[in-house]
């Protein structure tokens, strides 16, 4: 298997590790940042929606806990890092046939 070192890597860049706030919840996972300025930083995505026609994502997440002072989503680096995070962790479940993708009803 090659790795893509242009491409962040679960297990390399960051970690999905268990959520401590949301035990209960059946599959809550957060994620720990390993590379590069944020490292350590821990971060939780919430509503992903992805347009296929225009060939965009969008999402949004929650900075949980960080080494930096005054860090949050904001932050266009941390947004551009989480996007390549987001990424890898829809490609790899894909992947793995772990996804589940619907379309959204009009509005």
């Amino acid at each position: 298997m090659a790795i893509d070192i242009n491409k962040a890597s679960e297990g390399v860049d960051y970690e999905m590790i268990p959520s401590q706030e949301l035990m209960e919840a059946e599959q809550s996972w957060d994620i720990r940042i390993l590379t590069g300025r944020f490292v350590e930083t821990v971060i939780r995505f919430g509503n992903i929606s992805i347009n296929g026609k225009e060939g965009n994502m969008s999402f949004n997440f929650t900075v949980i806990s960080s080494p930096i002072d005054g860090v949050t989503p904001d932050d266009v680096e941390l947004q551009n890092k989480c996007g390549d995070i987001l990424h890898s962790v829809l490609e790899d479940a894909i992947s793995r046939d772990e996804v589940d993708l619907r379309e959204r009803p009009n509005d």
